[in-house]
């Protein structure tokens, strides 16, 4: 990731701007812009469409099919994808409250940013502040694959092996 910036000249002149206070904020259409090109394979052209780069990354690389329908076994680890753009987003809107909040920080008499005014936080039912990445973010894998999961198929993880019992010794006396 460093070396994608520092070897890049655009990255390092409009990743970071100045606001009208001084503080340097992330452009939001440069981050999205450098996530494509961090998470872009190698045998992908770079200058490929954001969808193009994020339809790659959610597939195996030994298991790539030409077919519309991908199925589940032929997907990578959800880790791995390149997130939506909607959450590239707002990931950019949060690291940007953390730069307002510390700027706070210097004098007790500034006035904290308003965190839930952006559209990254959210707060439940339960009123706890929690992060929100999107509509997008929360991609349901079967809509992606076009097959539904069968519960016959599922592992059952942690289920109860039957153990052999051994008769103990008894102790004569």
């Amino acid at each position: 990731m460093l070396n994608l910036f520092l070897n890049n000249d655009f990255f390092r002149t409009n990743l970071l701007r100045k606001d009208n206070r001084n503080i340097y904020q992330i452009d939001t259409p440069t981050f999205k812009i450098f996530m494509k090109k961090l998470y872009c394979p190698k045998t992908m052209n770079s200058e490929s469409s954001f969808d193009d780069v994020r339809k790659a990354t959610m597939l195996s690389k030994h298991k790539k099919q030409n077919t519309e329908l991908v199925y589940s076994r032929s997907l990578r680890s959800g880790q791995l994808w390149l997130p939506p753009e909607s959450a590239i987003e707002r990931i950019a809107d949060i690291i940007n409250m953390q730069t307002d909040y510390l700027y706070t920080t210097g004098n007790p008499m500034d006035l904290l940013p308003n965190f839930l005014g952006k559209d990254c936080l959210r707060k439940t039912e339960d009123n706890e502040v929690e992060y929100y990445f999107g509509p997008d973010s929360k991609g349901n894998v079967s809509e992606i694959s076009g097959q539904k999961r069968r519960m016959e198929n599922t592992p059952q993880k942690g289920r109860r092996k039957k153990r052999m019992t051994t008769s103990t010794p008894v102790k004569s006396k």
